[in-house]
């Protein structure tokens, strides 16, 4: 019997995990460099007494890299979500207490014993016992971690959990659990959190354990993106033509979640309209782009709208004004300095007359409101200012937005 045809809303799928037939191997090295970043994490997940922290920016891939890569190493995973202002004991006692029946004694001696009891096949029950005293909430997290037959809890957006004693509390269970290794069969907490580095997502006071594995997602390579959506259209049996491809793969700048959106909605706009093909001039990627601004955030799409309206004609002329944010827009730097952008500008429009424009312009994006506040700076070598966009979607919706 033929298996019955995907829809769009199975295969692309910008809010949730990507199904197995949709997820790309990660062949790009981690934020760390060196080591592949799909491999780094399978170790560090096989890694006994290691717990792991998992962070990137936004959108990169990390829970569905996460999923993907416990499923090839046959582990288990328990994946809970944190909320804005929650704390860590609020966390664990709402989402894990009462799940697990437990019966407890206490020795002559006085030492905490936990003995597990999990339903396991019917009327069939498994026993484990830990014979170590133990806080009840890591004792309840235990509990939990059995009754799902489960090796790794997910705590999913961590940066959501802002409270320095809750994070310390975070680090404090993966301490003990990574001491616990031979009585919890190398149980782990997977740490998932939206950051440049593992370290900021516990703060600034904490180091993290000796023997917590860091792995840093980045974007993802071109032809990977490329590859997610050659893998959808394919799954939807749509023939995309080939420019329409390469224009969504430099709209999603490197995030398969833009990827999954314009997809999502390319294929959306063919199945309503009946088509199977296509072609280059073909209305649907416009609309698909129309959608992703309307769907953005609002403070964020208002600084984009700030950015580029930039008020030019009181400052450098709106033309060159559009010009460098057009060349922010269309670079692929995660970061830059002015020299960077004056070489730019020199091969695109010729040599500027008078190159501290580009200190006023690069400033203002940093430092006054009127103009959006997209770019963020600091200070390196040779006093030299360094930028990024203040948000990594900024540099998609400038594209959108040019488009328009």
């Amino acid at each position: 019997m033929p298996s019955k045809k995907k829809t769009p809303r199975e295969v692309f799928t910008p809010n949730r995990t990507v199904s197995a037939d949709m997820f790309i191997d990660r062949k790009e090295v981690s934020m760390q460099g060196k080591v592949n970043v799909q491999k780094l994490l399978k170790n560090a997940i096989e890694d006994v007494g290691g717990q792991v922290v998992i962070y990137g920016d936004s959108g990169v891939g990390k829970s569905s890299l996460l999923e993907h890569v416990a499923e090839k190493c046959d582990v288990a995973a328990l994946r809970l979500e944190c909320r804005s202002g929650q704390t860590f004991k609020e966390f664990l006692e709402e989402n894990i207490a009462n799940i697990a029946e437990t019966e407890r004694t206490v020795t002559t001696e006085g030492v905490a014993k936990t003995k597990i009891v999990v339903e396991a096949g019917g009327a069939h029950k498994r026993e484990r016992k830990y014979t170590v005293p133990l806080p009840s909430l890591l004792r309840t997290m235990l509990e939990a971690l059995e009754k799902h037959d489960a090796q790794l809890l997910v705590l999913d957006n961590f940066q959501k959990m802002t409270d320095p004693k809750s994070r310390k509390m975070a680090f404090d269970f993966m301490e003990m659990l990574a001491n616990l290794t031979s009585e919890t069969d190398n149980k782990k907490i997977v740490i998932v959190g939206i950051a440049e580095d593992a370290q900021s997502l516990f703060g600034g006071d904490i180091s993290l354990p000796r023997r917590t594995k860091q792995v840093g997602v980045p974007r993802m390579p071109l032809e990977e993106i490329r590859e997610i959506l050659y893998t959808g259209f394919g799954l939807l049996e749509l023939t995309v033509d080939k420019q329409i491809i390469e224009e969504v793969v430099f709209y999603a700048d490197g995030f398969p979640f833009f990827a999954h959106g314009l997809g999502l909605n390319i294929a959306l706009e063919a199945k309503e309209n009946k088509v199977t093909v296509i072609g280059p001039s073909s209305p649907f990627l416009s609309n698909a782009l129309s959608i992703a601004m309307i769907d953005a955030e609002q403070p964020l799409k208002r600084s984009v709208e700030l950015a580029v309206k930039g008020f030019g004609n009181n400052i450098v002329g709106h033309k060159r004004w559009r010009e460098f944010i057009d060349i922010l827009a269309n670079s692929e730097w995660s970061d830059w300095t002015s020299h960077d952008v004056i070489g730019a500008y020199t091969k695109t429009h010729g040599p500027l007359k008078d190159s501290r424009v580009v200190y006023k312009v690069l400033n203002l994006l940093a430092t006054d409101d009127r103009f959006g506040e997209v770019l963020q700076r600091e200070k390196a070598e040779h006093q030299l200012y360094r930028y990024r966009f203040s948000n990594p979607y900024f540099r998609t919706l400038l594209r959108i937005n040019a488009r328009k």
